[in-house]
């Protein structure tokens, strides 16, 4: 944290404020240079993305009058609660729709003002500790996990069990993507993490500000630890009936990483990690090709991956080891 003279020996050309020791030029690094490279892949992904879905969004919203589906609920397999069609369908994904474009825009939101910094005056942390930084390095980082597990997998030859949604028309591929991406974490992050959560907090006499941490954004103690380790378990089982054994893992690990940029930045962060997941075969449909721009950005991801996948490894390693020796807290 900064003392009242950093500023002070900041413009006096100072590299360490002789009062506290902050160092009062940050440098380029290793990760932030990785890392805004990731950043501008994964702006061109869900910017694709976000581009196809508003393409595709008339052909779905019709056919949707006429389709029929069921709210379901995780517990941690996946139970359908009641039946939905119509129009109540349509104003459905509709809702989902928004709230994509919505967390697309909070995510978005500060980016301008951390490059201004970052250019102007050499301040590299603000858009190092920004949500789409960290949401793009995970990005990278559990591709790389999960196409690490699917090698092993095959390796041993082992076959992956997954949904086979070939058959199915492309406005019902997008529909369920779409709805995976912010229902689920609807499911697993708001209501098994943030409301739990917000509860701890009310009942322990955070009266005044407990509402607010439904929607995440609290940072990460030994409650929020709790609470995200049982919402991933969840999530994982949850995907186990379509997909095998083989997926809890990746599933578990990205259910991590969901509940990190939720407790650090609220539920729009984890909503786009999944968009950006869900929606990769979007440059398909446009392009009627597998081989795309969307695609093609999967190699330097996962060429970027296996250093930030040891990266979170490694300081998620140190962060477990500070906490449960000072109960620190992020």
């Amino acid at each position: 944290m900064a003392c009242d003279r950093c500023d002070e020996s900041r413009s006096a050309g100072n590299r360490f404020c002789p009062n506290c020791g902050k160092a009062l030029r940050e440098r380029i690094t290793l990760r932030l240079a990785l890392g805004a490279a990731m950043c501008l892949l994964c702006t061109y992904i869900i910017a694709y993305e976000l581009i196809v879905v508003g393409v595709l969004f008339s052909e779905t919203l019709g056919a949707l009058a006429g389709a029929r589906t069921y709210i379901f609920i995780i517990v941690p397999m996946i139970v359908n609660i009641f039946p939905i069609g119509g129009f109540a369908l349509q104003t459905y994904f509709v809702l989902l729709v928004a709230a994509c474009f919505i967390s697309a825009f909070l995510l978005f939101r500060d980016v301008p003002e951390n490059i201004g910094k970052a250019i102007r005056k050499r301040e590299y942390l603000p858009f190092q500790e920004s949500a789409l930084f960290r949401m793009s390095t995970l990005f990278a980082a559990l591709m790389t996990f999960q196409m690490s597990i699917i090698s092993l997998v095959l390796l041993m030859g082992q076959d992956l069990q997954s949904v086979d949604m070939e058959g199915y028309p492309v406005w019902a591929v997008l529909f369920s993507l779409v709805e995976a991406s912010v229902w689920e974490e609807v499911l697993c992050r708001f209501l098994m993490l943030g409301v739990p959560v917000a509860i701890v907090a009310y009942m322990s006499g955070k009266e005044d500000r407990s509402w607010k941490l439904a929607l995440g954004g609290f940072g990460i103690d030994r409650t929020a630890l709790v609470f995200i380790l049982f919402s991933s378990f969840i999530f994982g089982a949850g995907h186990l009936t379509n997909w095998g054994l083989w997926k809890f893992l990746p599933t578990f690990a990205f259910g991590l990483g969901c509940g990190y940029l939720f407790s650090k930045y609220g539920l729009h962060a984890s909503i786009m990690l999944h968009f950006t997941v869900n929606l990769m075969s979007a440059g398909t449909w446009l392009s009627g090709s597998e081989i795309n721009s969307v695609s093609m950005m999967m190699f330097p991801a996962l060429a970027l991956g296996l250093y930030f996948l040891i990266s979170y490894v490694l300081r998620g390693y140190r962060f477990l080891l500070d906490m449960f020796a000072r109960d620190q807290s992020i």
